[in-house]
């Protein structure tokens, strides 16, 4: 398992890019080996990753 730590996190699975969980918290995640996911520092960068990976939700 996966420890996702910065405050704007995506997890999602990779074959139907479909969106797991969506967070904007400071929390700490933990993200299950099937599925990917990806981290950042901004609102922005994430909306651009979901954007850029054609992520559904």
């Amino acid at each position: 398992m996966k420890i996702l730590t910065k405050q704007f996190i995506v997890i999602y699975d990779e074959e139907t890019k479909a969106i797991i969980v969506q967070l904007s918290d400071n929390v700490t995640t933990y993200c299950p080996n099937n599925y990917q996911s990806a981290e950042f520092d901004t609102a922005q960068e994430l909306e651009d990753y979901i954007s850029e990976n054609n992520l559904v939700e």
